[in-house]
């Protein structure tokens, strides 16, 4: 689980620039790195593997991601309370972090933090298509895709190791109608990251622009059948695809 939030007053842009594999001068964890060194940190642990902030268009503001909070669980009331309390703790260590000894962020202001911790997995369903780490290793079309994805897979390890051997890169594949299907539950739809997905596929297919388009294509479904007085199961794949081509879904053809 990580909690995001926003910086203002911030003296610092970043290129992002990962085509080379190694750091660049330019990464955040690069200038943290050297902060901690500078003020005698010795062997300073940072709670995120690689923290980032995304720039944004306004003067001086970015989003950062660098709170990792591991061992708790999203399907426990009480664990989510407690991750969602360290997760601000990891925000103001983080503040403080930048503001004592980074002078890109001397003046630097928390902005706001995400109302809620966001979760990257927990209960997935049993559809009738699984999506497995196969499919987008080799960018498989399908005769039901109903959007097309391409995140790399971007494991987090709950217990903090190395992701080093999990960030594989993929071929644009096809998320197919299937797998919005649960196989033992009529009448339903679901659509982001609980759908039918191995655990390494889910780690290309959660992120919000692909939630969004798989949204669409429930959304969609769910009118056609409506419509058609069928079950979203015996709607035809194919009217549902012709119908997600018009509304400007690209990239369907198998």
């Amino acid at each position: 689980m990580s909690l995001m939030f926003k910086l203002g007053e911030m003296d610092y842009v970043q290129a992002m620039d990962y085509s080379a594999g190694p750091l660049k001068t330019t990464d955040l964890f690069f200038h943290m790195e050297h902060a901690a060194q500078a003020a005698g940190l010795k062997d300073y642990a940072f709670n995120f593997d690689r923290p980032y902030i995304l720039t944004l268009p306004t003067p001086h503001q970015g989003i950062a991601e660098m709170t990792h909070v591991r061992g708790k669980s999203a399907l426990d009331a009480r664990q989510l309370s407690d991750a969602e309390l360290e997760g601000r703790e990891l925000v103001h260590e983080a503040m403080t972090f930048f503001t004592s000894y980074m002078p890109q962020f001397r003046h630097a202001i928390l902005e706001q933090t995400a109302p809620t911790i966001g979760i990257r997995e927990s209960r997935r369903i049993l559809g009738e298509y699984e999506l497995t780490l196969d499919d987008l290793l080799t960018g498989r079309r399908q005769p039901d895709g109903v959007c097309e994805c391409a995140f790399n897979v971007d494991i987090h390890q709950p217990d903090g190791l190395s992701q080093e051997g999990y960030e594989y890169r993929v071929h644009p594949y096809h998320i197919p109608y299937r797998c919005l299907l649960p196989k033992q539950v009529e009448g339903l739809l679901v659509a982001g990251r609980c759908i039918s997905g191995s655990y390494e596929a889910h780690a290309s297919y959660r992120v919000t622009g692909d939630c969004v388009a798989m949204g669409q294509a429930a959304g969609t479904a769910a009118a056609l059948a409506a419509a058609g007085g069928v079950t979203p199961r015996a709607l035809n794949a194919s009217e549902l695809v012709q119908a997600l081509r018009a509304d400007g879904v690209r990239n369907l053809d198998h």
